[in-house]
């Protein structure tokens, strides 16, 4: 037999289910747009990293114009970065509110929450890296006169920008950058 507060107790059990999957499928609304984006900003660096290629392979081979081509290797590295940490920014905020979105349905599954923060972890951490690059190539300011110094020593520093993620990419190009200037400094 149904009484009035069992009417009442029913009535704000629907109403609390109703606010939670609405909140659910806001968050999870929010989760598919940043995704969306997220897949944008990695077409736009692949498609980045295609033209611009092409022509650092070209003036490297050439060796037409140094400085030209330390300003272009110089921007390129801006734009990756930068479109590197977008991509970043998206995908952990993405990650986040699935994870949200989870824990406030009260429907845990601990292995994929497990897998969305170690991806979190794994974002965060290329973030690190980007960072660490960003300092290693602020520290390196006396490769152009380097080459001034010593022109008989090829400039190659960038062959490895064709690996695919500009991160790991750049991080090599850092390391080789330094070899590059300690055979530099030697000669």
């Amino acid at each position: 037999m149904y009484t009035d507060q069992n009417y009442i107790k029913i009535a704000k059990q629907l109403s609390m289910w109703y606010y939670e999957t609405n909140m659910l499928l806001i968050t999870m609304q929010f989760c598919i747009a940043l995704n969306a984006i997220s897949l944008q900003i990695n077409n736009l660096r692949l498609n980045y990293l295609k033209i611009v290629n092409s022509k650092l392979n070209f003036a490297i081979d050439r060796e037409d114009n140094l400085i030209k081509i330390s300003l272009l290797i110089n921007d390129n590295y801006g734009k990756q970065i930068l479109i590197s940490c977008a991509h970043i920014l998206f995908t952990t905020i993405s990650f986040l509110f699935h994870i949200a979105g989870h824990i406030a349905k009260n429907n845990i599954n601990y292995s994929k929450e497990i897998q969305l923060s170690l991806n979190v972890l794994w974002q965060l951490s290329k973030l690190y890296c980007i960072c660490e690059v960003c300092h290693e190539v602020n520290t390196q300011e006396n490769i152009i006169t380097c080459k001034l110094r010593k022109p008989g020593v090829k400039f190659t520093a960038c062959g490895l920008f064709g690996l695919g993620f500009p991160l790991f990419t750049s991080c090599s190009s850092t390391c080789k950058l330094k070899l590059k200037l300690n055979e530099f400094l030697k000669l």
